[in-house]
């Protein structure tokens, strides 16, 4: 792999065996790319696309847990809010009239 990925049929080679072979698709999900002798972006497309292809589960649960990670980045703040206004006066006395 390392030596014949200069050329674009070399490439698309590689492509096509990553997507037929599961042990060129480990090769390349497992190797760093500066073995690969490939650019970051490359390595990261392809081993992305392994991945996907060869453990559908495991590509969406990692997906899933991006997707987590997004959706809780303002968590701390809304939970500090939460606590400080336990201990706003403005919005203790405000509770306390509401009471029946």
């Amino acid at each position: 792999m390392r030596d014949n990925k200069g050329t674009p049929e070399s490439l698309a080679s590689i492509n096509e065996g990553y997507r037929d072979s599961l042990p060129i698709a480990a090769a390349i999900y497992h190797s760093p790319a500066q073995l690969l002798n490939m650019s970051k972006d490359v390595h990261t497309m392809m081993a992305g696309k392994a991945a996907e292809l060869w453990a559908p589960k495991g590509w969406d649960m990692l997906n899933e847990g991006l997707n987590v990670g997004k959706a809780v980045k303002g968590y701390d703040a809304v939970i500090g809010d939460i606590y400080s206004s336990y201990f706003n006066e403005e919005v203790v006395a405000e509770a306390e009239a509401s009471q029946v």
